[in-house]
């Protein structure tokens, strides 16, 4: 095990990233433990799509509650440096979560291209036990790509920006771009056709589409939109919250050549994305928010499920009501007398 980046950051570089990594902890860990909390306890929100960004929320969580702390751990004590099988082990999860966020990005674009440009094959493709399929091969991706750094020699070096081992790209060069092209670069490049194809065929036919149905379809067509803008939104910040430290890993052959703040600049700025995805999807989506709303409030939730309830046994009752009286209108009518005119 090597230790490639050179030099330390300067206390107030660190005073900053411990301000932002905090920040990240308080924000991410709350926003992707309500949406996983949220699709388990609310049953309108266990929907397939949902179950494609809850398969995001877990990488997040596990990405944030796990690999974070090891980041401020860090920070608060820079003369610390953890065992060696704990920063194999790190580096082997890291890898597995990372890859896995990447294609579970790919795979939210790809259901929404389906759903809304060949709407008829939607469920036909996506079943319950499809997704589950779905779900379970992106981390059996993750993982197949995480077996070679074991037997690899040197292939996980030492960052004390992470306190953790991570990839070494310059070990094994046919290794790593089958590794970018399968879990980087094809993820991405799905992702932005789906999303074109998507807003062109939107722009297309979005006067037919909105006269169809008398307004059911309209409606459903109006929320399908809604959520692909929102995980739209959620690809471009990844994008760009992952852009510097794409740029560093294409344009620098050694990791000593960048300096240490801007390496932890990189990778805090790709912690970050992890932080905001459930929280921007929750919050462009007016059914998920409100949908935490309802699980955040277990009085309110208890309220509206026996409001339903009361408005069933009201529309039954006036249902009874209203048959009692036109039976009573058609005796009415059967024995008043006939006149002739």
């Amino acid at each position: 095990m090597e230790a490639e980046f050179g030099g330390e950051i300067s206390s107030t570089a660190a005073l900053v990233f411990i301000t932002f990594v905090l920040i990240l902890l308080v924000c991410g860990i709350p926003s992707n433990t309500l949406f996983l909390w949220t699709f388990l306890r609310i049953k309108r929100l266990r929907q397939i799509h949902n179950a494609f960004v809850g398969n995001l929320a877990m990488a997040d969580f596990l990405i944030t509650t796990y690999l974070l702390p090891f980041n401020l751990v860090f920070l608060l004590n820079k003369d610390i440096r953890i065992p060696d099988w704990l920063c194999h082990l790190n580096g082997t999860f890291a890898h597995v979560v990372f890859s896995t966020s990447v294609i579970s990005v790919s795979t939210i674009a790809v259901h929404r291209y389906v759903k809304i440009c060949h709407f008829n094959l939607c469920a036909q493709i996506y079943t319950r036990s499809s997704v589950s399929v779905m779900i379970a091969s992106v981390w059996i991706i993750g993982i197949l790509f995480a077996l070679p750094l074991l037997c690899m020699e040197h292939s996980l070096i030492f960052d004390p920006t992470l306190q953790m081992c991570i990839f070494n790209r310059y070990v094994n060069q046919s290794y790593s771009i089958c590794y970018m092209l399968v879990c980087l670069f094809a993820p991405v490049g799905i992702t932005m056709i789906c999303y074109f194809k998507i807003f062109a065929y939107v722009r297309r036919h979005k006067q037919k589409l909105l006269s169809w149905n008398n307004g059911i379809g309209q409606q459903r067509f109006k929320n399908d939109v809604r959520s692909t803008k929102s995980t739209f939104v959620v690809f471009v910040l990844y994008l760009l919250l992952y852009s510097l430290f794409g740029i560093l890993a294409m344009f620098f052959k050694k990791h000593s050549q960048i300096s240490p703040e801007l390496h932890a600049i990189s990778i805090y700025l790709a912690f970050a994305n992890s932080c905001v995805n459930t929280f921007i999807y929750g919050f462009m989506n007016k059914r998920v928010l409100s949908a935490y709303k309802e699980a955040l409030s277990c009085r309110r939730s208890h309220k509206v499920h026996d409001v339903s309830v009361l408005t069933q046994q009201r529309t039954s009752t006036n249902f009874k009501v209203f048959t009692v009286k036109a039976r009573n209108v058609a005796w009415t009518s059967t024995n008043l007398p006939t006149t002739c005119h």
